[in-house]
């Protein structure tokens, strides 16, 4: 109890200040210098990772992405010039640092902070790729996290907390979308095949966000996440289609036009990878795509519908009535001027 009021402690003072900036900078001038910041990578790097243990929470986030942008660095580099040495540097810094992230996503009581180490990871997922999962234990791990963060299992997820009510659950919804952003990332690196398995586990928490009283936001964020996870996924993602076909078909009329339009992108890319499954169903989507764009004026919803469309006929063209939708290109400069 006692370390639960001694993480809630706030100090603030030019001394603190100066560490911030000083990761900061580092960080940056990693991130945009390449090679020629090489001479003081090492001291830089063993600095600033000392400081993601530092007590307070605005040295810790900043040294966070600093020694992500440091990785994102080296792999660059590696990239462009491949050698040995580089390779071995950057295997022995994504050591450090995802265990490290892992370490902080895991136990850390501060939301923001978990935040910061989810959203470094997703970026080093994202521009660094399979070396991040080379570490050892490292995809089971970060999976787990995730997990632990979908079910509000995390040390910052503790109930016991200062924060008021409505404080928490604005966290909490951030801390899942963090932890969102890091599914479909990790899709496309292990590729749909053996990520099939981890779909099925956080598809259930996904669901449960896509109730008739979920809120606007939480119907939003998973019917985007499951979108953006199946298309990682590509062609396995047949295995849901009973499931998410009808879910995706309601949701694409929903009342408000971010979750009507993650939906529609979400019905295309299930479409597209859907084989042969959802062939007697093709027309129906397509007259119900057209009904929507009928009466749609927002443009993020048109986009989405055009690509669906789009998706549809490269899959199976034969499918669909062709001379309709040819007309589309005259109806959407009809309906935007």
């Amino acid at each position: 109890m006692l370390k639960f009021f001694i993480n809630r402690i706030s100090v603030e003072n030019a001394y603190l200040d100066e560490k911030e900036d000083a990761c900061c900078a580092l960080g940056e001038l990693a991130g945009n210098a390449g090679s020629i910041f090489f001479p003081y990578l090492e001291q830089s790097f063993g600095v600033v990772l000392e400081m993601a243990n530092y007590p307070t929470p605005g040295v810790k986030k900043t040294a966070l992405v600093a020694v992500g942008n440091m990785c994102i660095c080296v792999h660059k580099a590696n990239t462009q010039n491949a050698s040995e040495e580089i390779n071995t540097v950057l295997t022995n810094m994504l050591q450090s640092v995802v265990r490290r992230i892992l370490e902080i996503v895991q136990e850390d009581t501060d939301r923001t902070v978990v935040m910061t180490a989810i959203d470094t990871l997703y970026e080093m997922l994202e521009k660094i790729g399979r070396p991040v999962l080379d570490v050892q234990g490292a995809t089971g791990a970060i999976l787990a996290r995730m997990k632990e963060a979908f079910t509000n299992k995390l040390s910052c997820q503790d109930e016991d907390t200062l924060e008021d009510d409505d404080q928490q659950a604005e966290f909490d919804g951030m801390l899942i979308e963090s932890a969102g952003d890091v599914l479909p990332a990790m899709a496309k690196l292990l590729g749909g095949d053996i990520f099939l398995p981890f779909f099925r586990s956080f598809l259930v928490d996904l669901l449960k966000r896509l109730k008739e009283t979920s809120s606007v936001a939480e119907k939003s964020f998973a019917v985007g996440t499951l979108a953006e996870t199946l298309l990682a996924c590509g062609q396995v993602s047949v295995n849901f289609v009973d499931q998410l076909y009808p879910l995706f078909m309601k949701m694409i009329r929903d009342e408000d036009e971010e979750v009507r339009s993650n939906s529609i992108f979400a019905i295309g890319v299930l479409m597209a990878n859907s084989g042969d499954k959802l062939l007697l169903h093709y027309t129906q989507v397509l007259k119900t795509l057209f009904a929507i764009l009928n009466k749609e004026g927002n443009p993020r919803v048109i986009d989405n519908i055009c690509a669906a469309t789009c998706r549809m006929i490269t899959t199976h063209k034969s499918a669909l009535p062709l001379e309709q939708v040819c007309m589309l290109d005259y109806f959407l400069n009809f309906k935007m001027y």
